[in-house]
């Protein structure tokens, strides 16, 4: 001591306030030059907290935790074990990358790891086979396995979350999951799991886990009956989000009604998204496990399916019914009542014989029912997939529908009064009927016939047309302008006048806009001027194909 004051002053950075460190730290940890890395950074996050012990709380505290989020896997043992002595006691995440996927995951790091498996929170694992990767197939098989031991050994207790991802242009079909991984025990705490091109069992232990997401994207997942499938789903009522994705591998081996179960009694409270989209499965199988699932009314739908032509109408019958029990009892918890406010009817992406229904709540999708017909000489798939429309729109909850989109030319566009007279009751507070391409042809002798005028559509007072193309004195402006004219007189004579005919993303638009402005001054006539690029318009044409852009998948 020397008047007072110690002989050994604290270094400056010692000194730093914890707001100002905290940020430099931020700065460290989300440089674009760690992108590389993985998003972890070893060397820097011990560095950091072994300047003194001011530093030490703060990389470890709220403020420095990025730093720890991944274990150097790319690194030797040493480096695993100093990292995981300095960072503790925060929970990590183990990045597992194979193949092309980056630089390679070492044994011996891994190995070092797994003995503080009782912090790992979570659990990537990538492995990249391409045709552009140089690798030693049997070596990568090798690594592979000894991977699989390593995280079989001990149990993961802390284990949240789990993602297990294949890229196989070279392999004939996925590979496989683990059965008996973390010790052959469920993690309690395992909450998420993302699996792509993955095979896997009803027996693997991972999907015995009170899980509250589940996404299944191209998996080759293995059930041997609906029984399976749905014993899965009912040990996690907490499940929220449901998403089984597959385009190619088959689902259950025997796609026979449940013996165990009855309709809707597969309780899932809180799901929120329900997307099942079992490839070239027929509809049997969509309709089946949607049939005996119960779910919030509000929860969002997304199904696909073929028509099976040797069940065909066993199938309509059951989906429907399913749809209807499932939007029955539509009480939301705060009181209100569930309704459709707008139904989509599109592409099926470029099968034009397939449509997708789209029902939206809200302004949110609520509901996307995608059916591909399988072709039939007679045609009538598409009277089966009418069928199923029909049923849909006739749904009590559709009762209060405001707005019906239009984007199909061989659904509602055909002048077929099939398609638009039973919607007469079903729609009575339909105020917009948005359409493209030739729908005009199909709702114009509907909306023309006298004796039904008082209850086709009493609210419509709005037309919309998007994506459509009007050559400089073609037959389709002269069209338009008749039929819009007499429409608009014939509804002003029976006291239901239209108020706003749009014409938006069309190309060559604007002369008739005007002409009709002339021809009916009390009709608000508005041309949003758009691109006159007609791939532009084609765009806007098919923008409900796939009709799931709304959720986000896994991958």
């Amino acid at each position: 001591m020397e008047d007072g004051e110690p002989l050994v002053q604290r270094a400056l950075a010692a000194r730093l306030p914890v707001e100002l460190l905290t940020e430099i730290i931020n700065i460290i940890a989300y440089d674009p030059i760690y992108d590389c890395r993985g998003q972890y950074l070893p060397i820097d996050s011990i560095t950091i907290s072994q300047v003194c012990r001011l530093w030490r709380d703060v990389a470890l505290g709220s403020g420095g935790k990025l730093l720890w989020t991944r274990a150097p896997l790319r690194h030797n043992d040493v480096c695993v074990h100093a990292f995981m002595e300095r960072s503790h006691p925060l929970p990590v995440s183990l990045a597992i990358e194979l193949g092309a996927a980056g630089v390679s995951t070492t044994l011996v790091s891994l190995a070092a790891a797994v003995t503080h498996m009782d912090r790992v929170e979570e659990i990537s694992f990538e492995a990249i086979y391409d045709e552009t990767t140089n690798f030693n197939s049997e070596a990568e098989d090798q690594l592979r396995d000894r991977v699989y031991e390593l995280l079989s050994d001990c149990p993961a207790p802390s284990l949240k979350k789990l993602t297990w991802s294949f890229v196989l242009d070279i392999c004939d079909e996925p590979l496989s999951l683990p059965t008996k991984l973390f010790a052959g025990r469920v993690p309690d705490k395992l909450r998420y799991v993302r699996m792509i091109s993955t095979a896997m069992t009803s027996q693997n232990i991972v999907l015995r886990a009170p899980l509250t997401s589940l996404e299944l994207g191209h998996c080759m997942a293995s059930w041997d009956s609906v029984d399976d499938l749905l014993n899965m789903l009912s040990r996690m009522p907490g499940l929220e989000r449901f998403i089984f994705d597959n385009s190619i591998y088959p689902i259950v081996d025997n796609y026979q009604p449940s013996q165990i179960y009855t309709q809707r009694s597969v309780n899932l409270p809180y799901l929120c998204t329900l997307s099942f989209s079992p490839g070239d499965t027929p509809l049997t199988l969509s309709r089946i496990i949607f049939g005996y699932l119960h779910i919030p009314v509000n929860a969002r739908v997304h199904l696909v399916a073929v028509i099976n032509e040797e069940t065909q109408q066993e199938d309509v019958t059951l989906l429907c019914d399913a749809l209807a029990a499932h939007y029955h009892d539509n009480n939301l918890p705060d009181g209100q009542k569930f309704t459709f406010s707008a139904i989509s009817i599109g592409l099926c992406g470029l099968n034009t014989d397939g449509l997708i229904l789209h029902a939206s709540h809200r302004n949110s999708t609520c509901l996307s029912l995608v059916l591909a017909e399988v072709p039939r000489r007679d045609r009538s798939g598409r009277a089966v997939m009418s069928e199923i429309v029909q049923s849909v729109l006739s749904l009590p909850i559709t009762s209060r529908t405001t707005r019906f989109n239009i984007k199909h030319s061989n659904w509602f566009a055909m002048g077929r009064a099939a398609d638009w007279t039973p919607l007469r009751s079903c729609m009575p507070e339909l105020e917009t009927i948005c359409i493209s391409r030739t729908a005009l042809h199909g709702l114009a002798p509907v909306l023309l016939a006298p004796a039904q005028l008082d209850n086709t559509f009493p609210n419509l007072n709005r037309l919309y047309f998007e994506g459509l193309t009007f050559d400089k004195g073609g037959i389709a402006a002269a069209f338009f302008f008749v039929v819009l004219t007499r429409i608009a007189h014939h509804r002003a004579a029976h006291g239901h006048p239209l108020e706003c005919i749009l014409f938006r993303v069309c190309s060559g638009a604007a002369k008739l806009a005007e002409q009709l402005a002339v021809a009916l001054p009390d009709v608000e006539i508005v041309h949003r001027r758009g691109s006159p690029d007609k791939r532009l318009i084609a765009r806007k044409e098919s923008q409900w194909d796939n009709g799931d852009a709304d959720i986000p998948y896994p991958y």
